[in-house]
């Protein structure tokens, strides 16, 4: 399975359960989507951006270097997040 698929199966997935937790009777559930409704809609296109110059990087085994600037991408992307979140 391409790192593509699997990227956009994690994301699907990761929106899928936010809709899910939106639907949740419980009320720390329901803030939590809130705040995720609220920060996409705040932050769309950058995300958006964010998403389209990732999937503009090939992702063909047959391209190492094209594979190295996917994965440099992405850990640049959780370092980014990670440091937002003070982690």
């Amino acid at each position: 399975m391409h790192l593509r698929t699997v990227i956009f199966t994690s994301c699907l997935s990761v929106l899928f359960a936010v809709q899910l937790v939106a639907q949740s009777p419980t009320p720390a559930l329901g803030t939590a989507a809130a705040a995720a409704r609220a920060y996409t809609t705040t932050h769309g296109s950058e995300l958006t951006d964010g998403f389209e110059a990732f999937l503009a990087i090939p992702n063909v085994a047959a391209d190492p270097a094209g594979l190295e600037r996917n994965a440099a991408l992405l850990v640049s992307e959780l370092k980014s997040a990670a440091r937002r979140r003070n982690c």
